[in-house]
């Protein structure tokens, strides 16, 4: 039997444990991106594995992950997409970061930590986009940004949103806000 017979022999709640220890290992969902990567069953069932729902890309994986790697992950995610965390991911546009948080329909967690291209305004922009989605169908629950600045904008933007159930933290240089 060749390797390729074998591994498409594997039961998909075979794959998906393995699969997991893959994400333990690499602590990110780099690990899943590039497992899927290998053929199409595993592909299929990295896609089926509810470990898609989470987004994190540590620091230290931070210098090789880019818009199309977010892009991608987010895609596999197939609208199931519920935290996601980014951790000095300097390679990444504001745009694709926005366009990913905006489309991400049952997102619950957003943590976007020492990624200095998301200003305050772009804080702004997300959390009132988020704001005008009628109560019944917003799904986020907690909000983290570092780098932003100290303002009374930013201040006013976190009540508002701590009003409507949303537990907000701003960061300055460690400081909050």
């Amino acid at each position: 039997m060749s390797f390729d017979c074998f591994v498409a022999a594997l039961p998909l709640p075979v794959l998906q444990l393995i699969f997991s220890h893959v994400l333990e290992q690499q602590g990110s969902s780099v690990g899943l991106c590039l497992v899927s990567a290998v053929c199409k069953s595993w592909s299929e069932a990295v896609q089926s594995d509810p470990s898609w729902q989470h987004i994190n890309i540590p620091k230290t994986q931070a210098d090789c992950f880019d818009d199309y790697s977010l892009k991608h992950l987010a895609l596999k995610a197939k609208n199931q997409l519920q935290s996601i965390k980014l951790h000095a991911c300097r390679r990444l546009s504001t745009f694709c970061i926005l366009e990913v948080l905006l489309n991400s329909k049952q997102l619950k967690q957003v943590s976007i930590i020492s990624c200095p291209q998301m200003a305050c305004y772009n804080f702004k922009y997300y959390l009132e986009a988020v704001l005008k989605q009628p109560r019944h169908h917003r799904h986020l629950e907690q909000l983290c940004f570092t780098n932003t600045h100290n303002t009374y904008s930013d201040r006013a933007c976190k009540g508002l949103a701590e009003q409507e159930g949303i537990k907000v933290m701003l960061l300055s240089h460690g400081h909050a806000v």
